[in-house]
């Protein structure tokens, strides 16, 4: 690849570096490696922060440079407070109009274009750009959506679901369809799109994980870290158990299980601590109903600063994820943050999740409060086989799962394409 490439990046709930400088995702692991690679990258994402629920910017904010990758922000004053909203596909629908309206005035036409699947919108209007443009589409599954509203909307939601997901649907099967590249977080979400687009996998193909950048060390400052995590009442004499994500619903659905393991360790006056990082809808609903509970803090959002601190001194790593479809399927992105910090894994999951857990011998999967205390008692007891399994989870991590060894293949595989097509 000699040519250096014009590459749009479209992802609207990922800010980059101007909500929290130390935490990376994969749209800036993506346009780092580009960038790095020669090609001239530019980020497409929202003002409004999906995670904080927040506005970065109080107005639209084009051609911010950051290590040599443009940002462009847009503005919508439409708020969402629940990721599974119709407010958010309101907000997704209007940003989509107006990306679409400022590619098509835009002089600097990209030679890609990649999407991110959620939004769906913005992949509609992806593709109507590259069809204009004749630009290549790649588009990037994370999610299940829209199929799985279907399990999620409950109540009278439903009553608006169909001719949403009718919607959502047809813009999904225009958007596939216009691609050149179908790529997914695992081989599911891949072909996920593929079904979308009605056709076979073809060498254009491929899926990539999440990958995870862990922050340096260097920028801890381990006084000012045990400060905090005093403040927020955590004795790290204890065995902590440590999970970092959004608080939603498929943690309220396992909270039940990791009470009552919970309640038992007390009880026996085990020096184990569950300690919750995260926000989310969720999370005045599990601080109130567990607020009684001594061994289980919700801490609420923590930023990575503090937390790489927190999962250096933990004993062991929580995934409460119940097994839906698409949980079932995924590597969720707190997967990698735990094997890049060398914590065996305790996880509700099985599946594709599961299978990589039992395989390289870095976790355990529970199902009930009695199979997770089972799991906790083991390594308490056996010290040598948590130290082992620390050891292959960050192994693990070194070979597969770093922002390099993803994104560098990610990239070639981008080059592959736009060779292969041009040529």
């Amino acid at each position: 690849m000699k040519k250096k490439l014009r590459i749009w990046l479209v992802k609207l709930e990922e800010s980059g570096p101007f909500h929290d400088p130390h935490r990376t995702t994969r749209m800036d692991m993506l346009a780092q490696n580009l960038s790095d690679r020669g090609h001239i990258v530019t980020r497409w994402a929202s003002t409004y922060s999906h995670k904080a629920r927040e506005y970065i910017f109080k107005d639209d904010r084009f051609n911010l440079n950051v290590n040599g990758v443009s940002y462009n922000f847009m503005h919508t004053s439409l708020k969402y407070k629940s990721s599974s909203s119709l407010m958010r596909l309101l907000n997704n629908e209007i940003l989509g109009i107006k990306f679409y309206l400022l590619g098509r005035r835009s002089k600097d036409r990209p030679d890609i274009i990649i999407c991110s699947v959620p939004a769906i919108s913005l992949a509609f209007f992806s593709a109507l750009l590259s069809k204009l443009n004749k630009t290549i589409l790649i588009l990037d599954a994370r999610d299940y959506w829209p199929d799985i509203f279907d399990v999620e909307i409950q109540g009278i939601k439903r009553i608006f679901l169909y001719p949403v997901m009718w919607w959502m649907s047809s813009q999904l099967k225009y958007a596939a369809k216009s691609a050149t590249s179908l790529v997914g977080i695992t081989p599911f979400f891949r072909d996920h799109l593929i079904n979308y687009a009605n056709r076979k996998l073809t060498i254009f193909d491929a899926h990539f994980p999440l990958g995870f950048k862990k922050l340096s060390k260097n920028l801890m400052n381990a006084e000012v870290s045990k400060v905090y995590w005093k403040n927020q009442g955590i004795n790290f004499d204890k065995k902590i158990i440590y999970f970092a994500g959004t608080i939603n619903r498929t943690i309220v659905n396992t909270m039940p299980i990791i009470a009552e393991t919970a309640l038992r360790l007390a009880k026996e006056k085990k020096q184990v601590e569950f300690v919750f990082c995260g926000s989310g809808g969720q999370l005045p609903t599990v601080k109130r109903t567990y607020k009684d509970f001594p061994n289980i803090t919700f801490v609420g959002h923590v930023s990575s600063f503090f937390l790489t601190y927190l999962a250096s001194r933990s004993y062991l790593a929580i995934l409460p994820v119940e097994n839906r479809i698409d949980y079932h399927n995924s590597l969720p992105n707190k997967f990698f943050d735990y094997l890049s910090n060398s914590l065996p894994i305790l996880s509700r999951l099985d599946g594709y999740l599961g299978d990589i857990i039992t395989k390289e011998k870095c976790g355990k999967i529970f199902d009930s409060g009695e199979s997770l205390y089972q799991c906790i008692e083991e390594y308490v007891k056996d010290e040598k086989m948590r130290d082992e399994e620390s050891k292959y989870a960050f192994q693990l991590f070194n070979r597969e799962f770093t922002d390099k060894v993803v994104y560098e293949k990610f990239s070639k595989h981008i080059e592959k394409v736009f060779d292969m097509k041009t040529s």
